[in-house]
């Protein structure tokens, strides 16, 4: 399902990497973040929803780095990064996203959708790693165009962008047992964004009954 993100928000996470090095540790010197609207990411799709990408990742010395860039067509290739993945270990890279908003977009903004994660069929210009120990440079130079391919592109979220975005929490105070008559099962609260006003026209709530038939009457 798609979620929603609120427009004007900044630096949120919208999809995680993982990589790993087998017989010698990796250093990612370049990655392309797609927007793609489902499947696989080999087809970029252009989006104003997003006025700016970020990566973010550790070093050789273990600190974390961010890199930013802005889609152009939907697309953003990262240079110069200095990730690096050690034999044997896993390494994460984190996607960003900074959410355009009304004032330079405009009304439209809501309802428009996006999916960020790294691009699938990659080249030398938008790939490469470089084994720490072999120097050995992997991008499309060695098996043709197609030489990195990305796990899993299926769990990878849309998002869609709203003007305001309401947070439910569950009210404290409910009582933990039931007594003969009216019982209070369950409450919430609804906080609107600061960027505006919501409203809802439906709530559904599922109640499930105990073994014991008869135990749960009228729900309102």
């Amino acid at each position: 399902d798609a979620k929603n993100i609120v427009a004007g928000s900044t630096m949120q996470l919208v999809s995680k990497y993982r990589f790993t090095a087998l017989r010698e540790g990796f250093n990612i010197n370049k990655l392309t973040v797609m927007n793609d609207a489902a499947g696989v990411f080999t087809t970029a799709v252009a989006t104003n929803a997003v006025s700016q990408v970020a990566v973010k990742y550790t070093d050789m010395n273990g600190v974390m780095q961010t890199k930013t860039g802005s889609l152009s067509n939907g697309v953003a290739t990262l240079s110069g990064l200095g990730m690096y993945v050690p034999a044997g270990t896993d390494a994460f890279v984190e996607i960003y996203a900074n959410i355009s908003d009304k004032a330079n977009v405009g009304e439209s903004i809501s309802g428009k959708d996006f999916r960020l994660g790294l691009q699938d069929t990659n080249t030398v210009s938008t790939f490469e790693a470089v084994g720490s120990s072999s120097s050995s440079t992997f991008n499309a130079t060695q098996v043709g165009a197609d030489v990195v391919a990305f796990n899993n592109p299926g769990s990878v979220n849309t998002f869609v962008v709203r003007k305001s975005v309401p947070t439910f929490a569950k009210a404290s105070g409910l009582s933990t047992s039931l007594i003969a008559g009216e019982n209070r099962l369950f409450g919430l609260t609804v906080t609107a964004d600061s960027l505006g006003a919501v409203s809802f026209g439906r709530l559904s709530l599922t109640v499930s009954n105990g073994a014991a038939a008869g135990i749960l009457g009228t729900v309102k």
